[in-house]
């Protein structure tokens, strides 16, 4: 949604496509995926809003290390490329970790995404995402930005890429 703006399409959009391209969504926080030292077991922490790590998960773990991911929702509270800033902020969550790798992008960075998972304003749904998923001429979209159900998500994605397919099948008949 937050790069459809940058894409020249002929002879243009419809409205409702003109209206959400001129709010873009919400979503530009970061996610980073941490590989800790020892075994942190099962966990999922939430944080306040106010702290730069607001969620915290266990992807796996072992006594040899674990894999946890970590969210953050807002642009600029959290720099997925520095290390001793997570792990100062990690430490205040859970306290006895200590970072062996991570792996981040910043999304809101990124000119080919502008943000993260999708999070629309408030009230914008009914609006948007219609629109978005509408197609414009021979051109159809799907993202999980258009997704009816799961929105901002892989599950999402596939969702409005099954759709997107029944319809070109549907305009080639």
């Amino acid at each position: 949604m937050n790069v459809l703006p940058d894409i020249a399409i002929s002879p243009g959009v419809s409205a409702g496509k003109k209206t959400a391209m001129r709010s873009p969504h919400a979503g530009s926080g970061s996610k980073i995926f941490a590989e800790l030292e020892g075994d942190t077991g099962n966990l999922s922490i939430l944080a306040p809003q106010s702290r730069p790590i607001v969620w915290l998960a266990t992807q796996r773990h072992a006594p040899e290390g674990s894999l946890v991911i970590l969210f953050s929702t807002r642009p600029n509270r959290l720099d997925p490329a520095d290390r001793d800033e997570i792990q100062r902020q990690l430490t205040e969550i859970l306290p006895q970790a200590r970072i062996r790798a991570i792996a981040a992008t910043d999304w809101a960075a990124d000119p080919f995404s502008k943000g993260s998972w999708c999070a629309l304003q408030p009230g914008r749904t009914r609006e948007v995402v219609p629109a978005l998923a509408r197609p414009e001429g021979r051109i159809h979209f799907a993202s999980a930005d258009t997704a009816q159900g799961w929105r901002g998500f892989v599950d999402g994605a596939i969702e409005s890429g099954l759709r997107a397919a029944r319809e070109i099948g549907e305009t080639l008949r």
